[in-house]
């Protein structure tokens, strides 16, 4: 990543955002698809054998499948990397509003109580919030 530790840094901190961004997007799919009939291990094979083929999809859409969101990497340190990120933006004085989105659903996943568990957890968040349930049971 060049010579400067800066530059390590930003890139670490828009890979995870866009792995955020990721998880997110695969919840709200879910939402969509399951509302209409299609099963999420369904959706996912699909999304699996054509566009979204990468490790990032594959491995938390099987977390969102099995609903099964520990051990991993903490929403809590999911929300860091994600304030990281604003803060980058700020000082260039950019706005980036996919990361602010996501960054509010992590924020109020992490208030859920989420915080603890892999930061997958935000796409269980956004489904039992989508679902009418409690967003904050595990």
């Amino acid at each position: 990543m060049g010579s400067r530790a800066s530059t390590a840094n930003a890139a670490k901190i828009a890979c995870n955002m866009m792995i955020t961004m990721a998880i997110e997007a695969m919840a709200e799919a879910v939402v969509l698809t399951e509302a209409n009939g299609l099963d999420r291990a369904q959706f996912f094979e699909l999304i699996l054998g054509t566009l979204f083929g990468s490790r990032t999809y594959q491995v938390y859409s099987a977390n969102i499948t099995a609903g099964h969101y520990d051990p991993g990497f903490k929403a809590t340190l999911g929300l860091k990397d994600l304030r990281l990120a604003g803060d980058a933006a700020t000082a260039i004085g950019c706005s980036l509003p996919m990361l602010n989105a996501v960054r509010q659903q992590m924020q109020a996943t992490v208030e859920a109580g989420a915080g603890q568990r892999d930061w997958s957890a935000m796409a269980d968040f956004t489904l039992r919030s989508a679902q009418g349930g409690n967003p904050g049971s595990p």
